[in-house]
């Protein structure tokens, strides 16, 4: 039995309410640079490093007795309950809601379904969202994405073409920053390119802190 690490989920819920009070403060500070908690998104490329951490700690020592595929379904059965959940509730809501456009229970339920499947789903709120029914939805597809290159590539890389990889990712993560300003977004279609580019480098480099 591997040893457990309470401290990682005290910091797990302090990062889960940061993000919480951030979105909050974003109802009434709609521009970012006077949300008192305008750096509040970071605790999401937290998580992206702390999920490279949790993964190379509980599979990389496994792969000898595990295929990509139990990999796959050990994942799924962990994380994908919870994302039907989340959106199941988010179209109830979203039903439910006096203040919004309501659209068709067709369309609802189209979107719905094609949100079970974590892919971009057709926006509901015209703010060009892939992810309406349940916005947390775009950072766990590119969880899931990071998962997948971990599964196909990540675990057989050597410690240095690793450290390459981070290195390279971290000059492009810091590229698109500088150029887009912050890194406060990926939530949308127009923008969903830079949330693949924002998971990589924190997510490696979370890999790199288990070995």
């Amino acid at each position: 039995m591997k040893p457990h690490y309470p401290i990682l989920d005290g910091l797990r819920g302090t990062a889960a309410i940061s993000i919480v009070v951030f979105h909050l403060f974003e109802a009434y500070y709609p521009v970012p640079v006077n949300n008192p908690m305008h750096h509040g998104y970071l605790p999401v490329d937290f998580f992206y490093m702390l999920s490279g951490f949790v993964v190379g700690y509980a599979y990389d020592d496994r792969w000898g007795r595990m295929s990509i595929w139990e990999f796959f379904k050990i994942r799924l059965v962990r994380l994908h309950p919870l994302v039907i959940l989340g959106v199941l509730i988010g179209a109830i809501c979203f039903w439910f809601d006096p203040y919004t456009n309501h659209v068709s229970l067709l369309k609802l339920t189209g979107v719905m379904l094609i949100s079970f499947t974590l892919l971009p789903s057709p926006d509901l709120r015209g703010w060009g969202e892939t992810h309406s029914l349940n916005g947390p939805c775009c950072s766990l597809l590119q969880e899931y994405i990071a998962n997948i290159i971990y599964a196909l590539f990540g675990r057989k890389m050597s410690n240095i073409i690793l450290w390459a990889v981070v290195i390279i990712r971290g000059i492009a993560l810091a590229v698109v920053a500088a150029w887009h300003v912050d890194l406060g977004t990926g939530w949308s279609y127009e923008s969903i390119w830079i949330a693949f580019v924002r998971v990589m480098f924190p997510f490696f480099a979370g890999c790199c802190c288990f070995v």
